[in-house]
């Protein structure tokens, strides 16, 4: 019997504080705005990573193609 007591006087607590907490919502619309950058970038192979001024590594491929063509012959 003294829980339940001890258990509801708390619970009023709780309730009274509750109604007295301060309480707001705020919903904000941020303004939309296009913006563009133009950034100048620059491939070298001595470059070992990308840097923020543009730079980027290269690497160079070198492929080798060779091409073979034929026509009939009319007679």
């Amino acid at each position: 019997m003294r829980f339940a007591g001890f258990s509801m006087g708390i619970l009023a607590v709780f309730s009274l504080a509750g109604a007295f907490l301060p309480r707001a919502t705020l919903v904000l619309y941020p303004e939309e705005r296009t913006q563009s950058v133009t950034v100048p970038v620059l491939a070298e192979e001595s470059t070992p990573s990308v840097t923020v001024a543009g730079n980027i590594p290269a690497h160079r491929i070198e492929t080798i193609v060779e091409v073979e063509e034929s026509q009939p012959r009319n007679p």
